[in-house]
Parts: structure tokens; C-alpha cells; sequence
């Protein structure tokens, strides 16, 4: 009998490990544009499913939360979309708060929605603190921290520091992500992306002033 119950335990098991794999739809990074945020959007549905089959599997509910990325781009906002949003991520952030791409996820709708509890500044620490060496979120992290005042906190600041002397000399690639977040930022960012970028390439900066008119 034990072994019949074994058995059985087991197969239940696979069961539900396979409908959850065989529901997985590929979106496995962050959207960070646009474009991929649009498409994303568009297998909102399926990773729901998935996502309401794995049950516990913070992966499956990451994968569902960055559906939801297009809410950082958008002008008119859905407020049933928005509070979907913010339950999805944190079901990811409650199976998966290592997470460092649904914690950035979670400070750029805080700082776009106006989501106060976690407050964007948190959310954003928490990006940087568990994913610091994630070059393929350096450029969402210094879009979000230019576009909402999380930069005047003095640890974000030191951050963004840290990502721009990043780029600077070693993924120069990655320059035109500097560009982009000081296009966007207010006047007070501004002066504090300058002071970053000046303090590592001085000469890069005129191509800052230039991106505002490009």
C-alpha cells in the first residue's frame, strides 16, 4: 500500500510538473522596450495559466508579471490591468524574492502608477541589491531611476555611479542606454547623470547634450 501511495503521489507530481512546463510560453527576461513590452502583453493569458499551475513556482509568476511591463510605457492606463499587475508580482516576489528583474519591474510601475507600498525607492534597492552584476538589466535600471525621483536618494545614486562607470569602461555597447535615461530625466537627474558620467569620460558628456536634440 505504501508503494501504491508513492506511486500515486508521484504521478501527480509529474503530472503537474509537465502541464506547467508543457504552459510555459518563452517570455523568460524583462521586457525593456516598447516593442517587446507589446509583445509580451499578448501572452498575458497563457502565463496566467501557467503561472495558476505551478502554484508555487515563482518563475511561471515572474514570466506572467512581465506580461504587465507595457504599463510602463502606456499613457492611458486600465485600473483593472493595474491592480492585476501588482498581484501578480507580488506572487512572484513571494516564491521568487531573489528575483532581481520582478523587483525592477515592481519600482518602475511604483514609480509610473504612483504605488506607494513597497515605495519605488525600495523597489529599485532591492533591484540593484539582488541582481548588481546583471548587465542585461543596466539599462531599465537607469531608465527607471531617471524617469521618477528615486535619484535623489543618495544609495541610488551611488548605484546609477556604479552602472555608468560600468558602461563607461567596460560595455561601451551599452552607451546609448545613458543617453536615453538622460533624455527623459528632469532637470535635477540631469545634473546628477552629468556629474556621474563627467567624473569617468568628461568628453562623453557633450554626446548627452547632443542626444537631447538628436
Amino acid at each position: 500500500m505504501a508503494i501504491v501511495a508513492f506511486a500515486v503521489v508521484s504521478a501527480v507530481l509529474a503530472f503537474w510538473i509537465l502541464a506547467s512546463q508543457l504552459s510555459v510560453t518563452g517570455i523568460y527576461k524583462l521586457p525593456t522596450t516598447t516593442d517587446t513590452a507589446a509583445a509580451a502583453k499578448m501572452h498575458r493569458r497563457d502565463t496566467a495559466w501557467a503561472a495558476g499551475l505551478g502554484v508555487v513556482r515563482g518563475d511561471l509568476w515572474a514570466q506572467n508579471a512581465f506580461t504587465y511591463s507595457d504599463l510602463f510605457w502606456a499613457n492611458a492606463q486600465d485600473p483593472q490591468s493595474m491592480d492585476t499587475a501588482r498581484h501578480r508580482i507580488e506572487r512572484a516576489l513571494t516564491y521568487a524574492p531573489h528575483r532581481s528583474d520582478v523587483w525592477l519591474i515592481l519600482a518602475a510601475l511604483s514609480s509610473r502608477l504612483g504605488w506607494r507600498q513597497p515605495d519605488p525607492v525600495s523597489a529599485l534597492k532591492m533591484a540593484f541589491y539582488t541582481g548588481p552584476s546583471e548587465i542585461s538589466l543596466i539599462p531599465m535600471r537607469l531608465l527607471v531611476a531617471a524617469r521618477s525621483t528615486s535619484l535623489s536618494d543618495g544609495d541610488i545614486q551611488q548605484f546609477v555611479r556604479r552602472d555608468i562607470r560600468l558602461i563607461l569602461l567596460h560595455i561601451p555597447e551599452l552607451k546609448p542606454a545613458i543617453q536615453i535615461a538622460y533624455r527623459v530625466a528632469n532637470s535635477a537627474n540631469k545634473q546628477i547623470l552629468e556629474k556621474a558620467v563627467n567624473e569617468v569620460d568628461p568628453a562623453f558628456v557633450e554626446s548627452l547634450h547632443a542626444a537631447l536634440s538628436g
